[in-house]
């Protein structure tokens, strides 16, 4: 069975392309999608909002220094964090009035990063 699953999924295996750095275009489109389903989420009446920013998902891809080798103002040292402050804040300005929770995996950030990310989270709860 396991040969024939093999053989069957060959073909899609050798066509999948290793990941790019995203442009900053691409980052500022992310920021925007975030904006605008935080905008039909609150239009749909809810009160709360999650940002999924663990596990591989995108925001925790910046978070980490595994993953950002960036050296503009998504990466490096200290700014690995900014686009989940700009996600936050698009998001927040959109549906001022809604509670926004993130959900992280804080073993990923280094020391350093982890009070940065406190501070955002107090930002976001104020």
């Amino acid at each position: 069975m396991a040969k024939f699953l093999l053989h069957q999924l060959l073909p899609l295996v050798q066509t999948i392309k290793p990941p790019t750095e995203m442009t900053e275009e691409d980052i500022h489109y992310v920021i925007e999608a975030f904006k605008q389903a935080a905008i039909r989420a609150a239009k749909a009446g809810f009160d709360v909002l999650e940002i999924h920013g663990a596990h591989g998902y995108l925001i925790s891809e910046f978070l980490s220094p595994a993953t950002n080798k960036r050296q503009d103002q998504y990466g490096g040292a200290h700014r690995k964090i900014d686009i989940a402050f700009y996600v936050k804040s698009s998001m927040l300005f959109a549906v001022y009035g809604t509670v926004l929770y993130w959900y992280v995996s804080l073993r990923k950030i280094m020391r350093k990063m982890v009070q940065q990310w406190m501070t955002l989270l107090f930002l976001a709860a104020g």
